[in-house]
């Protein structure tokens, strides 16, 4: 009987033993996370955030709804750019996307070009699937091909317009000015004249004496400073003007010896022959050229407080971009100085009347700080 005992007790050792030295295997709760903490959107298209590793209920909420807003299931959609955090509340905790929406915007909203040349027009904050359809208001004075390329074929004024995603998304425009006809000149086989007498020369105009009539530019320059302040003023920054008509144009102005003209408002005074006015914006933003000659003028403003990324990468071909817009109206070395005097600063460019006794508004704002 003891040895019945004592197997039975040994067995229960060995039993006792075998499940002490048996290992626990322990498995880590998975944490609650959000499928993103962070995303960049182009206006109009969405994402959708997801909590992983939960099955409780989820309340979604947007920092800045007008930028990006979601919906109960955690879609997002871009509205417009900016930034904004989306927050998934799990009972007491709080789970955070960093949601940024890029800037929309066309690449030049105002071109001038001779008849013949072309220039390519972008559309800035779009993803690879987004679609952009161009076209013309008038293709008997400037064309443009199915990726932007605008072409001028003859003087006059059009319009040219981006449209994305077949209606759903914004449309862009862009004002074109075209100088110049580009139509082969005919070669008409004439008699000869019988000899006549050497004219006469008309004397030189009296520029100063002659009765001009006057209007004047005003209008207000800003930039984006952050998303507190929102947009304040381009304190400092140039507006030029420049004439476009081919009476007294601005080739006849003399030869500038320093780009440092530019930046000054020297040009200015009632009968100015050359009819190329500058000034400056003053701490409220706004500007005010007065005694300016009617016509049509390209106006150039440069941003005192926003810098252009191309300047900093191409310097070179940054002036010679701009050389190339005003030089039908400047000679060649004025047309230098006044690329050389923009620096790396941004600047925009339109076309204006002036109008006897009225004041022409222009106004631009030249968005965030960097490109």
């Amino acid at each position: 009987m003891n040895k019945k005992i004592y197997l039975r007790l040994f067995s229960l050792f060995l039993i006792i033993s075998l499940l002490v030295n048996i290992p626990v295997i322990s498995y880590a709760k998975p944490k609650i996370k959000l499928n993103k903490t962070s995303v960049t959107l182009t206006i109009g298209r969405t994402t959708t955030l997801k909590v992983k590793n939960t099955t409780k209920k989820v309340k979604w909420s947007s920092s800045n709804k007008s930028v990006a807003e979601v919906d109960s299931d955690g879609e997002v959609f871009a509205n417009k750019s900016g930034k904004a955090k989306i927050t998934a509340k799990v009972g007491k905790k709080k789970y955070v996307c960093k949601v940024e929406v890029l800037r929309q915007y066309i690449s030049d909203e105002t071109i001038l070009l001779n008849a013949g040349e072309s220039q390519t027009l972008k559309i800035f904050g779009i993803s690879n699937i987004d679609s952009v359809t161009w076209g013309s208001d008038d293709e008997d004075i400037a064309v443009v091909s199915t990726d932007g390329r605008v072409t001028g074929l003859k003087s006059g004024e059009t319009h040219i317009y981006a449209i994305l995603n077949s209606g759903a998304g914004k449309t862009y425009e862009c004002k074109v000015l075209v100088i110049g006809n580009n139509v082969p000149p005919t070669t008409i086989v004439q008699p000869t004249p019988d000899p006549t007498p050497n004219p006469t020369p008309n004397p030189t105009p009296d520029y100063d004496n002659v009765v001009t009539e006057y209007g004047s530019v005003s209008g207000n320059i800003t930039y984006f400073y952050n998303d507190f302040r929102g947009n304040v003023s381009d304190t400092g920054a140039q507006v030029i003007l420049i004439p476009l008509d081919n009476e007294r144009t601005a080739k006849n102005m003399p030869t500038l010896n320093s780009y440092v003209v530019w930046q000054l408002s020297t040009l200015n005074r009632v009968g100015n022959p050359y009819k190329v006015y500058n000034g400056k914006v003053d701490g409220t933003g706004s500007y005010t050229l007065q005694n300016i000659t009617t016509g049509k003028y390209i106006i150039f403003v440069i941003s005192n407080k926003t810098n252009s990324g191309v300047a900093f990468n191409d310097k070179e071909g940054y002036e010679n971009a701009i050389k190339e817009l005003v030089f039908p109206c400047l000679n060649t070395t004025n047309a230098e100085y006044l690329g050389k005097a923009v620096g790396y600063n941004k600047y925009f460019w339109g076309i204006i009347t002036v109008n006897k006794n009225q004041t022409t508004i222009f106004s631009h704002d030249f968005g965030i700080t960097y490109i």
